[in-house]
């Protein structure tokens, strides 16, 4: 059954998304449980704050009692006596005035009469003020007025003139009598502004003290019959203000059981945030492992789902890849192991079918050079002898023409039977029954005679063959003739390519247990995308001006004979201005 890469890849996908789903659902499921532990904390601290709140107001309540109970404990704090003190004072003040002003009096003690009564209106006046902002309920404007520096230094301007007219003439002597009054007057003033101010106060407090009991009843999970028990407690010391009762008493009994109450309700409601707390840090730091852990778990997994399906994809395409790379070099035996039932399986049964037809052809064309070379050798050798024949006169005599058309025939049948033993050699290599005869040679004299052979060619090409060794005698182990074969490509390969006028250098050198030699010329060169391709079978270098002609199999044999030497070749050219091919052979067998 057929399974396609894309449902590999939707599947793979598919399983990393749902294990995310589900990772996702347990931290969600775990922040919510830690969000409910935080929301019961948070109701639970606010809870304890606004107790500490209804603790410091029940304090302040229990304070200002007791200053409302020693300002309020005699019979002259009631507003109709502060009044009736107060029309008394006045009339007694405008009677002695009254009395002083009919009598003759210098001019500066009368101004000092119209200052004193001026003052006394002022004083009224701040009176009738205050006395109205209490009417109204409006105790602190009513405190702080009368605290005010204004009004304080007014009263003592006018205390001041009250004091010091008696003693400026017997007439005022009667005033006397006024400054204990004023003095009597205005205590009484103050133990009254102070009393209603302090039980204005009492009622703020207490408003505030109500509000905290309905925020606290508000709060889901708070101890509902410690609240209502609160607020009876309260609810009866309020009225008790209220209506007058016995306030010293009342609030001696129930101020302890309402601040009891109360402490015993935030202890229990501090126990119960210390344990959300608790709770909350211990869920917190197991939400923090989930999600480290979960989140490395998913990261390990994805990456291990990526693994196995680009493995599963990738595998095949690079076994595919080394085959094709294997293929190019003329291997078709080694077929790709068919590992997935998808489109890559499909691919990789296709090209093992193509490599199979492929070494078909190859195996075909293989053996039919074979013949065909083989068939070749026979005819060429009765043909090279008949040469030789005619070239000997023995058949007779031959003209000039005749001598020169057989020269032409005889360098036309070298050269064919140089390409058939380069075929029956490139079979062996194949076959891999190649096999070399070393010989210890010194190369300097070999390279010599090895460029000799070329001298004469080169110098009719216009072309100068030198060599450079840096060496004077050395032996190496070599198959001669197999190496004379190397030389003779490879500088044959540079007069062709070499223009009149240039040059070859043979070059040598010794590095590290091995000779380096050096072929350049002066010539075309390779362009750069062909240089890689120099030694494959049967190419041959082309530019948009020249094509070399030949059988293409040269410098794979060329290769192949270094390679067996267990050595190296490679090329370096630079198109236009020259070709160096360089190979390093051991010096010694091993």
């Amino acid at each position: 059954m057929k399974f396609p890469i894309t449902l590999k890849i939707f599947i793979g996908f598919l399983v990393i998304v749902l294990l995310s789903l589900a990772a996702n659902l347990l931290f969600f499921l775990q922040l919510n449980r830690l969000e409910g532990f935080i929301h019961d904390s948070n109701l639970g601290a606010q809870k304890i704050s606004i107790l500490q709140n209804m603790l410091m107001d029940l304090q302040q309540e229990e304070k200002i009692i007791q200053s409302y109970y020693v300002l309020s404990s005699t019979e002259t704090d009631s507003a109709a006596y502060v009044k009736k003190q107060y029309e008394q004072l006045s009339k007694v003040f405008k009677s002695h005035i009254s009395k002083v002003s009919s009598k003759k009096l210098s001019k500066s003690l009368k101004n000092n009469i119209y200052e004193l009564d001026l003052s006394f209106s002022k004083f009224q006046e701040w009176f009738g003020t205050e006395f109205a902002l209490l009417d109204s309920g409006k105790f602190e404007e009513a405190w702080d007025l009368f605290q005010s520096e204004k009004r304080k230094r007014e009263y003592r301007q006018f205390e001041e003139l009250l004091s010091k007219l008696p003693g400026k003439s017997r007439n005022f002597a009667s005033l006397t009598e006024l400054e204990g009054l004023l003095t009597r007057f205005h205590s009484l003033v103050h133990s009254w502004i102070t009393a209603e101010y302090k039980k204005g106060r009492f009622f703020q407090v207490s408003n505030g003290l109500d509000n905290s009991l309905a925020l606290l009843k508000k709060i889901p999970g708070t101890n509902s019959a410690a609240i209502n028990e609160i607020e009876r407690s309260h609810s009866t010391l309020l009225d008790g203000f209220t209506r007058g009762y016995d306030i010293r008493s009342l609030s001696d009994s129930l101020f302890p059981v309402i601040t009891d109450r109360i402490f015993t309700l935030r202890d229990s409601e501090f126990k119960a945030f210390q344990n959300y707390a608790k709770k909350s840090e211990e869920l917190g730091t197991i939400t923090r492992q989930i999600w480290l852990w979960g989140t490395l778990g998913m990261f390990l997994l994805s990456l291990l789902i990526a693994v196995v399906i680009t493995t599963r994809i990738a595998k095949p395409i690079f076994n595919l890849k080394k085959a094709t790379q294997v293929a190019k070099k003329g291997k078709y035996d080694e077929l790709i192991p068919i590992t997935s039932n998808d489109e890559i399986g499909e691919l990789t049964m296709d090209f093992n079918e193509m490599l199979r037809e492929l070494g078909a052809l190859e195996e075909m064309k293989a053996n039919f050079i074979a013949s065909i070379t083989h068939d070749l050798k026979s005819p060429l050798g009765r043909i090279k002898g008949a040469l030789a024949n005619l070239q000997d006169q023995l058949l007779g005599p031959v003209n000039d023409q005749q001598k020169d058309l057989l020269t032409m025939m005889e360098k036309d049948s070298k050269t064919l039977g140089r390409l058939i033993h380069n075929l029956l050699d490139l079979q062996k290599i194949e076959a891999g029954t190649f096999q070399l005869d070393y010989q210890k040679v010194e190369m300097n004299a070999f390279i010599s005679d090895c460029i000799k052979d070329f001298t004469l060619e080169a110098k009719n090409n216009g072309i100068d063959i030198k060599k450079s060794l840096s060496f004077k005698e050395l032996d190496v182990m070599i198959d001669q003739r197999q190496i004379v074969r190397v030389f003779d490509n490879l500088i044959n390969n540079a007069i062709k390519f070499t223009e009149p006028g240039g040059k070859i250098t043979v070059e040598g050198e010794v590095l590290k247990g091995k000779v380096k030699i050096g072929i350049i010329d002066t010539g075309r060169g390779i362009p750069p995308d062909q240089i890689k391709q120099v030694f494959d079978k049967f190419y041959q270098v082309k530019t948009k001006t020249f094509s070399s002609k030949g059988s293409g199999i040269g410098l794979t044999i060329t290769k192949a004979i270094i390679k067996a030497h267990k050595g190296d070749i490679w090329v370096e050219s630079d198109l236009g201005f020259g070709t160096a091919f360089y190979f390093e052979l051991p010096i010694e067998i091993k």
